[in-house]
């Protein structure tokens, strides 16, 4: 891992079917910087039972993201990732 970074793992608690064609991208923000999932082979936690890394899979939604261990964290957001907009479809405030 590299020097002054640090992993963040985020699950998010879902119930119910996931819409159709439903696809999102985690970001993590500062408020002022976001941050996008960690490179998959190199740092991701593998999710425990029940647990998925994909938006279009049934089951809460774990993200793992590499971050400044400096920053002060504030929300999650699921992004469009489709057309490269990266349309923000929900944010989650972190307390």
């Amino acid at each position: 891992m590299p020097k002054g970074a640090e992993l963040a793992v985020v699950t998010i608690e879902r119930s119910g079917p996931v819409p159709q064609n439903f696809f999102c991208d985690g970001r993590i923000t500062d408020g002022e910087h976001q941050w996008p999932e960690a490179p998959f082979l190199l740092y991701t936690v593998p999710p425990p039972d029940g647990v998925v890394d994909h938006c279009d899979k049934p089951g809460n939604l774990q993200f793992t993201f590499l971050v400044p261990d400096d920053v002060t964290l504030t929300a999650i957001d699921l992004v469009n990732p489709v057309g490269g907009s990266a349309q923000i479809l929900v944010r989650f405030e972190l307390s």
